[in-house]
């Protein structure tokens, strides 16, 4: 590795001029100066451009993109497309490093001989001193390797993006980040699986490098959709394997559970996302009850006899259960299935 070579710092914005200026401040702060700053605007219909473009005229390595809304895997995928850094780094418009992030991260990830390395965060809401603040995550030290590194990745996401250094090229190699509508909030989650999957190996340090602002208007706080999008995202890396049934099951139950009561039940699509999610928890056989169940039961009655079925009653098929919970349901699903 050359002495100090370029990191490109991809930053996807959307109408984010509360707080751009200061996560922007914290790029500018950082004691390694091998950087540019590819700020993608998202569609923003604030004066996040204006600011941009004038933090643009005062220090060059700071550019500005502009594209029409597509969400985070297509405005980071436009940054990397137009970086020129052989190192990526990744930091979203309301949120802020520690001066010394880019610094020990290069030194990091050039000592463990890894492609991808990340830390840990404290969570803020107004003041950004990284100090004394509640931690994002609880990072295990260490290497990540292999397949059991991926069945630990199975469980949740255990790396904050705003933590991350990695190497374009492995990056790039996995074809990007998803652009998946569905998973538009793990789309960071899906890479890091995606990056396992491929052979790529991570390094994990607790230090905390970064501050993640807690607020009403962030992407992931104003979508519930989150553990839905998260089992959705474990399920399109699993989905290719000849027993991914089983690992789903194995690793997504109590994401399930999350994620199905994350549906609104009063939508019209009900049915419809509660298929989605059973077959993205490996509950393919469910999925196909729910159709002729929600003949015989309210969507209310459904959500409890599902939530309470798969912590209670896997031993038994969803219809045994519901012959068992109520004769009422048993009647009508019997002359449902006799036709």
């Amino acid at each position: 590795m050359t002495e100090t070579p370029l990191i490109s710092i991809i930053m996807p914005a959307y109408n984010a001029a509360l707080y751009i200026n200061e996560s922007i401040d914290s790029v500018r702060s950082q004691s390694y100066k091998e950087w540019e700053l590819v700020v993608v605007d998202d569609g923003s219909t604030d004066n996040t451009a204006e600011l941009v473009k004038r933090l643009s005229l005062l220090d060059a390595r700071i550019k500005y993109y502009y594209q029409e809304n597509g969400r985070q895997g297509k405005a980071r995928n436009l940054g990397l497309k137009y970086s020129k850094g052989d190192f990526i780094a990744f930091l979203d418009a309301d949120d802020v490093w520690s001066p010394s992030k880019l610094d020990e991260q290069i030194r990091l990830i050039d000592e463990k001989s890894v492609d991808l390395v990340f830390g840990n965060a404290y969570k803020f809401e107004t003041s950004s001193n990284l100090e004394s603040k509640e931690l994002l995550n609880e990072i295990e030290e260490g290497f990540y390797v292999g397949t059991v590194a991926l069945e630990k990745f199975y469980d949740f996401n255990r790396i904050p993006i705003l933590t991350v250094l990695a190497t374009k090229d492995s990056i790039v190699k996995v074809n990007g980040f998803s652009e998946n509508l569905e998973i538009q909030n793990a789309e960071d989650y899906h890479l890091w699986m995606k990056l396992l999957q491929a052979g790529y190996r991570f390094y994990g340090n607790s230090s905390v490098v970064s501050g993640y602002r807690v607020h009403g208007t962030s992407a992931t706080s104003s979508a519930p959709s989150v553990p839905i999008q998260s089992l959705l995202a474990v399920y399109d890396i699993l989905k290719v394997s000849s027993n991914s049934e089983k690992l789903l099951r194995k690793y997504n139950w109590q994401r399930l559970l999350h994620a199905l009561n994350q549906i609104d039940i009063s939508s019209d699509n009900f049915i419809i996302e509660y298929k989605k999610v059973l077959i993205a928890g490996g509950y393919k056989s469910l999925s196909k009850l729910i159709g002729p169940l929600s003949i015989v039961c309210n969507k209310k009655q459904i959500n409890y006899l599902l939530n309470d079925y798969l912590t209670k009653g896997k031993n038994q098929t969803l219809l045994e259960y519901v012959i068992l919970k109520c004769k009422i349901f048993f009647k009508r699903s019997l002359l449902f299935y006799k036709k």
